[in-house]
């Protein structure tokens, strides 16, 4: 596994992901107790290892897309973004839900208005 901010997470990316060795498997969210997480899942066919690129997000912090580096990122980003209202750059609002459907409606409601209160008392 790869910790990585929303700060160095693309670099990172960078650096592993070469297309003649590395394979892109797909990302996901996942909502934890201090908030989101983004894991990019990748395969290396040298190692035989899936390597995971986890990056934690705050409520409302916006995340860079990867599809510059790797083209078909964009489709799980966006549904990601759908399903769990994680901001990405450069999404196509409402991709896989209807524009009537419930927001982030994976998103755990209560522990995301809790999480976003705790990060205004520490302003």
């Amino acid at each position: 596994m790869i910790e990585a901010s929303l700060m160095d997470f693309k670099d990172k990316i960078r650096k592993l992901y070469i297309p003649e060795k590395v394979h892109y498997i797909g990302v996901d969210a996942y909502e934890g107790e201090e908030g989101l997480e983004v894991r990019y899942w990748f395969f290396s066919y040298e190692t035989r290892d899936v390597v995971m690129v986890r990056v934690s997000v705050k409520h409302g912090e916006r995340v860079p897309s990867i599809s510059d580096i790797v083209k078909p990122a964009f489709m799980g980003e966006w549904e990601i973004a759908d399903l769990f209202g994680i901001e990405i750059e450069g999404r196509v609002e409402n991709f896989f839900l209807s524009p009537d459907s419930p927001r982030a409606p994976l998103l755990n409601k209560k522990k995301s208005e809790d999480q976003a209160g705790r990060e205004m008392g520490e302003k």
